[in-house]
């Protein structure tokens, strides 16, 4: 356990000193012809643009997530705002149906009554 213990900090500043050598190696090269100085530029602005744009996908749906957990955190709480009861089943039905449930449509009308009531005990 021990030699396990220190093996691993010692690889990792290992790996992280040829990569520092391998950087410095590649930098000191020749950036190449104009040629290859404006297809290495094109590359890098494609690159950049595909970057950005992945990161606003990305962004968004952690946005999204986030909404929907703090939701799912709010409605699990015993101080749960009733007004958000009765309307779980419309926002998550969609999402039940992405996922394959086709009957969750079904029964809507019966947990909206049933939340309705508890919604009216906690607040």
């Amino acid at each position: 356990m021990n030699t396990i213990f220190w093996l691993v900090p010692i690889a990792s500043l290992l790996a992280l000193s040829f990569a520092l050598y391998f950087y410095r190696q590649v930098f000191k090269e020749d950036e190449g012809t104009d040629t290859m100085k404006r297809i290495a530029h094109h590359v890098s602005l494609g690159a950049m643009a595909y970057l950005k744009q992945q990161y606003k996908v990305v962004l968004i749906f952690f946005i999204v997530l986030t909404l929907l957990f703090a939701i799912l955190a709010m409605v699990s709480t015993f101080k749960t705002p009733g007004f958000l009861l009765p309307s779980l089943p419309v926002v998550f039905s969609p999402v039940l149906l992405v996922f394959g449930y086709e009957n969750s449509y079904h029964g809507i009308g019966s947990y909206c009554q049933c939340s309705a009531q508890v919604a009216r005990c906690w607040s």
